[in-house]
């Protein structure tokens, strides 16, 4: 898709410190390669920092050396680093930020065995579990799986492309998310994404959502950098959003994914 190439080397940066500036934050990840586009999100009134930003690399192998090189610290504070997830991602997969470990895989036709789930999803990371899913009464299989990483950002680059090719069938994928995470989701879509910004047409957030950072909040350029909100406690992704999970046991991608 137009862009994507260039999204796929974004990197979303949270938990910073309020003195960090940009000049801070380019000069700190030039380390790991060439720095296209760098901003620190701030109040357009207060023109204080957000406490989070975006880098742009000019090569995903830079974005890879950044996550593969964490922990990351910068002014005395360790930041939490993910890819940016491309707009079409956005678009099509609410709730697509929230930090897991776990992947939902759909699609899975009766020959494909665990086997080649885990050799297929062992290219992106560590794969600690596969869980393939079986009818409690028949015992057949019900066409869909779950497979757990040691890590999040397998799972980042994993559904940053909606179907992959195993066995040369075109398998879905989607983040695997509890009730819990789920309820959540629904709660920010009812909420218009509270405290969430969309992305402007360039390469950084544009402004949008409701308070406390609504229209006119954000200072700086407006690109297509991803539509992220730190986390009130953990300076993560916004979680919003839902998807329709009629089909799914318990309502929840994860709900029976035991670990």
């Amino acid at each position: 898709m137009p862009g994507e190439s260039e999204q796929i080397k974004k990197l979303f940066v949270g938990g910073l410190s309020f003195d960090t500036t940009e000049a801070t934050l380019r000069k700190y990840f030039e380390k790991w390669g060439q720095i296209m586009e760098c901003v620190v999100l701030k109040d357009s009134k207060t023109r204080h920092s957000r406490g989070f930003g975006f880098v742009a690399f000019s090569d995903i192998s830079e974005v890879d050396a950044v996550m593969n090189d964490r922990p990351h610290r910068i002014d005395d504070r360790v930041v939490e680093t993910k890819r940016a997830i491309p707009r079409h991602v956005l678009d099509s997969r609410p709730g697509v930020h929230m930090t897991v470990k776990k992947l939902f895989v759909g699609g899975i036709r009766e020959d494909i065995q665990e086997s080649h789930l885990r050799d297929y999803f062992s290219m992106f990371g560590n794969v600690v579990r596969v869980e393939m899913v079986n009818d409690r009464v028949t015992g057949k299989r019900r066409g869909f799986a779950f497979v757990l990483f040691d890590d999040y950002d397998p799972v980042d680059q994993i559904i940053c492309q909606k179907f992959h090719n195993i066995k040369d069938h075109h398998c879905e994928v989607r983040k695997a998310l509890t009730r819990e995470e789920l309820d959540s989701c629904n709660l920010g879509s009812r909420g218009g994404r509270m405290g969430g910004f969309m992305m402007g047409r360039g390469g950084f957030p544009g402004r949008g959502g409701g308070p406390p950072m609504g229209p006119g909040n954000f200072a700086g350029p407006l690109n297509n950098f991803g539509s992220y909100n730190p986390h009130a406690s953990n300076f993560g992704p916004m979680r919003g959003g839902s998807f329709n999970t009629r089909g799914f046991p318990g309502g929840g991608y994860g709900n029976h994914f035991r670990y």
